[in-house]
């Protein structure tokens, strides 16, 4: 491994690149924190789930739709209901 010297002025462009990230770190760490799930938002999708179905129902997880996004898991959930459908009976409509 060969050593490589670096200028005083790269020195400074280097060191002015990082504070420049950290900064931009802290402003996505900041924005971050304010997207928790709060008590107010957990109960107004409860009352839009209660609305939807007719009767209470127990909210047991919720998550943000843009996170874990997996192309893997997305095509075998669509496999499995796939799958799992009805087929439907002529006649009976």
């Amino acid at each position: 491994m060969s050593e490589q010297t670096v200028s005083r002025e790269e020195f400074e462009v280097l060191r002015s690149q990082m504070e420049a990230m950290r900064a931009e770190l802290e402003h996505l760490r900041s924005r971050s924190a304010g997207s928790e799930i709060t008590p107010e938002v957990v109960e107004i999708i409860a009352a839009a789930v209660a609305a939807f179905l007719g009767k209470r129902a127990t909210i047991r997880f919720i998550r943000r739709a843009n996170e874990a996004i997996d192309p893997w898991r997305t095509q075998g959930r669509v496999s499995i209901q796939a799958a799992r459908q009805i087929p439907q009976t002529r006649g009976l409509q």
